[in-house]
């Protein structure tokens, strides 16, 4: 079996470099509580991956996460926001060069 190498993430050193590469599809996933939306937040608003799309799909968009991100974007055209606590689209269908953030869809009763 190959041994993932994990590669400490220095900020000063990689401004130019985002944290994946482009593209990526990354799956975050650990028991409840244990700090993936926090991840997520800090990933976004470090912009450790460089996007101009950020979509977020969550059955919770008033947690107080989203609504800080919400008033970090507002008014910020450089990147567009998508917020939906209804239907998710297709990752297809998205725009190119986007972050798309799906919280908490598995907990709906199947």
């Amino acid at each position: 079996m190959d041994k993932l190498m994990v590669k400490k993430y220095i900020e000063d050193d990689n401004k130019e470099k985002s944290l994946f590469e482009i593209p990526s599809r990354v799956l975050v996933v650990g028991a409840s509580g244990c700090g993936k939306t926090t991840l997520l937040y800090n990933m976004i608003i470090s912009y450790w991956i460089p996007y101009k799309n950020l979509y977020i799909f969550t059955k919770n968009i008033d947690q107080p996460v989203y609504k800080k991100l919400k008033k970090i974007f507002n008014g910020i055209s450089s990147i567009n926001i998508h917020f939906s606590d209804d239907d998710i689209i297709s990752v297809d269908d998205c725009e190119p060069n986007s972050v798309v953030v799906i919280d908490d869809f598995l907990l709906e009763n199947q």
